[in-house]
């Protein structure tokens, strides 16, 4: 008879939470939604941050909220906030037309050779970069910005701590692939596939793992949770960009499986998302029923063996249970 494979401990429990309710009874206490939230968390199979805030009261919900995650693409939130405000201060345009190189083309989800050679302007990138994650448009963003460095120094000029920017799009993609890249003078799409492809398969777990030790580019949840709460209130940029920048965030393509994707329809979220290799991450501010306010949510996976439609699933879950908790709640009402 064929011996049949022992089942791993992740795989057996990622079967047996298939079967849990795609969402739990409305908790009637912080700490039990921060227990509901832990059990939501275990399907995932990794380690998962959350912190969600009132926006109203201040009253806050933390699982892991302290660890540092990596952002991935959730650092685009920042570097957005970064370039309004330099729109702000008079040192940016919208309207200001930034030629694209070959050697600024990134890889991405989607790869577009045919925007080297064109040019386009702040507003244009700041669509990309948040409505479909785009990665050109981010690093092109940043390196016009004043870099990693300006970042964070204007994260810290609005009192946001625990945020890390360190890296570009590109640093992040090679350190967690583990290839090298090309000189700027030899750097396009092609010459990057081509170190991408270079790394074996067993190089790449590697490099991913030590990837995710990192502390570069990484954010606490709490961080997370109070930058969302700056735009909200309206504390990091002027009215006129902070409308720009939620309306943005309102309208991202790359989250319809996260935040969004169990809250009842009509629910307006404002979110960013990340991902890459086993992480995967989304950030958001929900607005709750019946004028209760909104609601901060930051939800972090890394090193999850399980994929990202789980690991989204798990998102959606634990942003359906802040929903209904904070939709239920008294104290979330009439402030």
């Amino acid at each position: 008879m064929k011996k049949i494979p022992p089942i791993s401990f992740v795989v057996l429990l990622s079967l047996l939470t298939s079967f849990a309710p795609a969402t739990l009874s409305a908790a009637s206490s912080p700490e039990e939604l921060a227990r509901d939230l832990k059990k939501i968390a275990l399907s995932a199979g990794g380690t998962v941050g959350v912190r969600a805030v009132h926006l109203g009261t201040g009253e806050a919900v933390s699982v892991d909220g302290a660890v540092r995650f990596p952002m991935a693409s959730v650092f685009k939130l920042p570097i957005a906030v970064l370039t309004l405000h330099r729109v702000d201060i008079g040192k940016e345009s919208l309207e200001r037309l930034i030629p694209i190189r070959a050697s600024d083309l990134r890889l991405g989800v989607e790869e577009e050779p045919e925007l080297a050679g064109q040019s386009l302007s702040v507003r244009e990138l700041l669509e990309r970069m948040l409505l479909d994650s785009d990665n050109t448009s981010c690093d092109v963003l940043l390196r016009e910005e004043g870099g990693p460095k300006a970042v964070e120094a204007y994260l810290g000029e609005i009192g946001v701590a625990g945020i890390d920017v360190s890296w570009s799009e590109l640093d992040m993609a090679s350190v967690e692939a583990g290839f090298t890249v090309p000189p700027e003078s030899e750097r396009s799409l092609a010459t990057l596939r081509k170190a991408a492809r270079s790394v074996s398969v067993k190089q790449r777990r590697e490099s991913e793992r030590r990837f995710e030790k990192d502390t570069r580019n990484t954010a606490t949840p709490e961080a997370a949770a109070l930058l969302l709460r700056r735009v909200s209130k309206g504390e990091a940029l002027k009215a006129d960009t902070n409308a720009l920048l939620l309306d943005m965030l309102r309208r991202c393509r790359t989250g319809a499986h996260r935040i969004r994707a169990l809250l009842p329809g009509g629910t307006e979220v404002f979110d960013k998302t990340g991902t890459t290799g086993r992480t995967t991450n989304d950030i958001g501010l929900v607005t709750l029923p019946n004028g209760a306010g909104q609601v901060a949510v930051a939800v972090f996976v890394k090193g999850s063996p399980v994929s990202v439609a789980r690991r989204e699933k798990v998102i959606a879950r634990i942003a359906r249970a802040v929903y209904d908790y904070y939709s239920a709640a008294p104290s979330a009402i009439g402030r």
